[in-house]
């Protein structure tokens, strides 16, 4: 028989041939077998770019019938009061992670940001695919991310979605802090370095976006759409609430629709 392949990754990029042929038995009493499968899985609408040849290509799939491929828990998505499963992101800081620090700064995402109020010190903007560098194909899922407007660190940043208030601190992880590898595990950020951008996916249609740092006001939009950003600004001195398209308390937003 010809067995199984399996190649289960988050993203999958490149081609590839893959066979698994059977009917090489040596003697022709003995039953040659069938052909063998190849079981796929990734987590982006991305085919699979090769051949199957004399195998059954099988692809997996989550109850929503969406790609399958590695996944972990995401403590910064609620959805219906347990933490979702949310694909491993590549390229980041440390490795591919569920979340973490990425390699880019806020001037990558400057046609995102181009609406940026006075004063604000960062931005939680939502994105389809990603921008250039982390950009895939995430197939139900849109991309978080957390950026310093500022030349300071911003301290303690939080940041949490699916729930109004949920703001735990974000951290960063990767292999290199994995147990499995003598690490310690996940690593809280004190800051949020000048300039950097701080990433996570989570599940199309999440509503609840919460952030905040310390000496900041709440940033809070009860929805954004893929190409919306919603900003933070410092504590006023006079409590005076500025509000750009979304109404809530104690926030300042604007919505920007990304092309």
């Amino acid at each position: 028989a010809g067995g199984t392949v399996i190649l289960v990754s988050s993203v999958v990029e490149g081609a590839a041939l893959v066979s698994t042929a059977g009917g090489g038995g040596a003697y022709l009493t003995y039953d040659a077998g069938f052909d063998g499968r190849f079981v796929f899985g990734r987590n982006t609408t991305d085919a699979f770019g090769g051949f199957a040849i004399d195998a059954a290509l099988l692809e997996m799939t989550d109850v929503s019938a969406r790609n399958l491929g590695s996944r972990g828990e995401n403590p910064y998505v609620d959805q219906g009061g347990t933490s979702p499963e949310t694909p491993y992101i590549p390229g980041l800081v440390g490795g591919a992670e569920i979340y973490g620090l990425s390699y880019l700064s806020d001037n990558d995402l400057l046609p995102l940001l181009c609406d940026c109020p006075p004063g604000a010190v960062a931005a939680l903007c939502l994105m389809d695919n990603g921008p250039a560098g982390l950009a895939q194909h995430w197939d139900g899922f849109d991309m978080l991310l957390m950026v310093n407007l500022t030349d300071n660190d911003l301290m303690h940043p939080q940041v949490g979605a699916g729930r109004a208030a949920l703001l735990p601190d974000i951290r960063v992880n990767g292999y290199g802090r994995s147990p499995l590898f003598g690490g310690a595990g996940p690593e809280v950020l004190d800051n949020l370095p000048a300039h950097a951008v701080w990433v996570t996916l989570v599940p199309e249609g999440t509503t609840d976006f919460n952030m905040l740092a310390d000496g900041c006001q709440l940033a809070y939009a009860e929805s954004l759409g893929d190409g919306d950003v919603l900003y933070m600004v410092p504590e006023p001195t006079t409590v005076t609430l500025m509000v750009f398209g979304i109404g809530a308390a104690a926030l300042v937003g604007r919505r920007r629709r990304g092309g």
